[in-house]
């Protein structure tokens, strides 16, 4: 298989068809979790907060696998996605639910500042395939949480055989641990509206980091 299509596999495989409110309507009240939460409880903490809806609870599949990650949702729309014990399925939520989990394929090299793929692609080499696997309005966006790096993607995927076209939404954070890599995706409701792009802003812009200041 060519290194395109395997690239359009993976963004695949990371997105299916919330937390988005109507254009206009207020902010719903949030609340701050841990890394520990964040990760249900299969990783270790780390300095790290996150803010979602007061509504979401944390949950791990049955299954409970360190590789499979952590969920956040609203009850109900997490009963949905993991009523088959065999996997997730995201095209019945109502809501936008968030999956974190370890990233196998991508790690952060602190000697060079960089995450990579698992084929050795750089930053501006990860961007590239996205836009070659056909997403618009690609953007690659290189941040930090304290002394946590961290790399988010957005863009719009085309439709294909076995899927619809979508807005993909998904950040790396570099663990200071070896090469490893925390990822974090949000996945809309099925009836994605312009209000997922408000959404995930808001969802960046609520990363703290609580390590002391040097």
């Amino acid at each position: 298989m060519r290194p395109r299509a395997l690239f359009l596999r993976f963004l695949l495989a990371t997105i299916a068809p919330g937390w988005a409110a109507a254009a206009g309507a207020p902010a719903p009240a949030t609340r701050t979790i841990t890394f520990a939460e964040a990760s249900c409880n299969t990783l270790a903490e780390l300095p790290i907060t996150f803010s979602i809806p007061a509504s979401y609870v944390t949950r791990a599949p049955a299954q409970h696998r360190t590789k499979t990650g952590c969920f956040w949702g609203i009850a109900a729309d997490l009963d949905r996605a993991m009523k088959d014990p065999k996997g997730i399925d995201f095209s019945g939520i109502r809501s936008g639910v968030f999956w974190a989990r370890p990233a196998g394929n991508v790690g952060f090299d602190r000697r060079k500042n960089q995450f990579y793929d698992g084929r050795g692609a750089d930053e501006a080499g990860m961007k590239r395939q996205f836009e070659r696997a056909g997403a618009k309005n690609a953007v690659a966006k290189r941040g930090a949480v304290g002394r946590f790096p961290t790399l988010q993607f957005t863009g719009d995927l085309p439709a294909g055989p076995n899927h619809k076209e979508g807005r993909l939404y998904m950040i790396y954070i570099g663990l200071g641990t070896d090469t490893n890599t925390l990822l974090l995706i949000y996945h809309p409701p099925t009836r994605q509206t312009p209000a997922d792009d408000q959404v995930w802003e808001q969802f960046i812009s609520s990363l703290r980091s609580t390590a002391p200041q040097r």
